[in-house]
């Protein structure tokens, strides 16, 4: 990551993590921690070595250097992270399920909510890549077609669920653009 792009990356984050009162962006930001944990510990099982982590605007990514991969190993580094948050969420059920708290139902729906975003059939999420190993470069359309469909999921469930529960026209706004990036992306790759 150049310099200016971390710089600038930590004091969004720095602002953002000042003005969370409610602590929800911590928790989102560990989620997506253990999401990468579950990768980082899946690469080293699989090629005995620990991987470079990159961090972007985008988020966290594990880079393999150029490490061969078969399509069954790198499927279960793909998965892993999903995994991790599955596991996760089922901790933060059972942590619930003994002591309600707003905080733990929190932790429970983002990880949810990571795991599923990231199993959704867009290019450079985990589930597009997945589908691209399990249905393999012989359908480039239909890749095409199942990152379509992943944006337009994000985009009326996303949508959907921020007019009935009083999103705001700001927020809706941002929402929309940062689906419109996604799908942007979706299509470059």
């Amino acid at each position: 990551m150049k310099r200016k792009s971390l710089v600038f990356l930590l004091a969004v984050l720095t602002l953002a993590l000042i003005w969370d009162a409610s602590g929800f962006l911590k928790l989102s930001i560990l989620c997506a921690v253990l999401h990468e944990a579950g990768h980082f510990v899946a690469f080293w099982l699989l090629t005995g070595r620990p991987p470079r982590i990159l961090c972007s605007l985008t988020g966290l990514q594990i880079e393999m250097d150029g490490i061969p991969l078969c399509r069954g190993r790198e499927n279960l580094l793909l998965a892993a992270g999903p995994a991790a948050n599955l596991l996760c969420a089922l901790a933060g059920w059972i942590q619930v399920s003994c002591r309600a708290s707003y905080l733990g139902y929190f932790f429970l729906c983002e990880n949810l909510c990571m795991a599923l975003f990231n199993l959704l059939p867009i290019r450079f999420l985990d589930g597009g890549r997945l589908a691209e190993n399990l249905i393999g470069p012989l359908h480039p359309r239909l890749l095409g077609a199942l990152s379509a469909l992943g944006c337009l999921v994000i985009s009326l469930l996303g949508g959907t669920a921020l007019l009935l529960w009083g999103g705001g026209p700001l927020f809706l706004a941002v929402f929309f653009a940062m689906t419109a990036a996604l799908c942007m992306k979706a299509f470059q790759t």
